[in-house]
């Protein structure tokens, strides 16, 4: 088996089969959406009713807790968790309509870049060092009582 995809917050595998499984809204607006779970393809499967328009912030929501996949990098990506074999990280893509990006951080800080939209992104917030929220929070704590 390939790359099998997870949400964040809850765990859920998000590509049961073939194709990675998300909820998106918009403007009140919710449906399921299919993507194709190769890096670089951006084909995708969406209702008929639901109209984005190009360059229109899109949200992605886990299909079964529902919580919000925007990352905290930065608010224009939505970013869910792979795993392969030994390897796991995080993939990040753009929650524009249209805009055809991707990034990957391994587990090793590796960034790579996927997309025709690629040219001229800045990776310097998603090449932070790969780590648990439970890490980002102790960090937090620690740096908020002046002990780091």
């Amino acid at each position: 088996m390939g790359k099998i995809y997870e949400c964040p917050h809850c765990g859920a595998i998000l590509n049961p089969g073939e194709k990675i499984i998300l909820t998106v809204a918009k403007a009140g607006k919710k449906a399921m959406v299919l993507l194709s779970p190769v890096l670089g393809d951006y084909s995708s499967e969406i209702p008929e009713n639901f109209h984005p328009v190009i360059s229109e912030l899109i949200d992605f929501l886990c299909p079964v807790c529902h919580h919000d996949l925007t990352s905290s990098n930065d608010a224009t990506f939505a970013e869910i968790r792979f795993r392969e074999g030994p390897h796991s990280g995080k993939v990040a893509f753009s929650k524009k309509y249209g805009r055809q990006i991707t990034l990957v951080l391994n587990q090793n800080n590796i960034v790579d870049v996927f997309g025709k939209d690629k040219e001229g992104i800045d990776v310097v917030n998603f090449s932070k060092p790969f780590q648990t929220d439970a890490e980002v929070q102790t960090r937090l704590h620690i740096g908020e009582n002046g002990l780091s």
